[in-house]
């Protein structure tokens, strides 16, 4: 699935990135990059939590290797 999606799944939980952010403590622009599975701006801590808001798996909505090495926070 791609990043846009994932957006699209959350404001239709009328779940923001802000939110998200301020509940792990971390910046929408960490968030973002998450979503967007950006390089050295992703995080398995953000994926897993994001996966669990929407119901699904990590691997669901992200086809890439997930690792928790991704952790950039």
């Amino acid at each position: 699935m791609n990043g846009k999606r994932i957006k699209i799944m959350l404001m239709e939980r009328d779940i923001s990135q802000a939110q998200i952010a301020r509940e792990l403590g971390v910046t929408r622009t960490a968030v973002n990059g998450t979503i967007f599975d950006v390089p050295n701006k992703r995080s398995f801590r953000i994926k897993r939590h994001i996966a669990k808001l929407l119901g699904k798996s990590v691997s669901e909505l992200w086809q890439s290797k997930h690792s928790p090495k991704d952790k950039k926070e």
